[in-house]
């Protein structure tokens, strides 16, 4: 494991502020999906390793009791953290209500012709995501 450097304190603000919006995400500190679930923070994290003196951003995440964790781990860890309909963190109601707000406007006949990443890669990546994060199963049409 690689030695942190001294930080300034606008670097240690600035670790504190994205440590804070992942704990919203990941209040069990166990992170899956992340780059599907918010890209921005996902890039923040790959700034803020290389800025700090770790030598991944997996020694980061571990220096505050983070872990990354594999879809299979995330079935487990969902059952007993599952949050009922309409009690998500409010970081995961503002996201599905964004996803509801684009569907609406990009299909307003709510019609979809083909896969949403089909025409908007972005807005399919978010939907993965919160199902990922929710632990909800994506199906396909057979």
């Amino acid at each position: 494991m690689s030695e942190p450097m001294k930080m300034d304190g606008q670097l240690a603000e600035s670790l504190d502020r994205a440590f804070a919006r992942l704990e919203k995400y990941y209040p069990e500190h166990k992170i899956f999906g992340l780059d599907a679930l918010d890209s921005d923070l996902r890039e923040r994290f790959a700034q803020l390793y290389r800025q700090t003196g770790y030598a991944t951003v997996e020694e980061l995440f571990a220096s505050r009791g983070f872990v990354k964790i594999s879809g299979s781990q995330v079935w487990e860890l969902r059952d007993s953290v599952l949050y009922t309909p309409g009690n998500e963190p409010a970081i995961i109601k503002n996201k599905v209500e964004n996803i509801l707000r684009r569907l609406e406007e990009y299909y307003p006949d709510r019609v979809l012709v083909r896969g949403i990443e089909m025409d908007h890669k972005n807005l399919g990546s978010e939907v993965s995501g919160v199902y990922r994060w929710l632990a909800i199963p994506m199906c396909s049409p057979s």
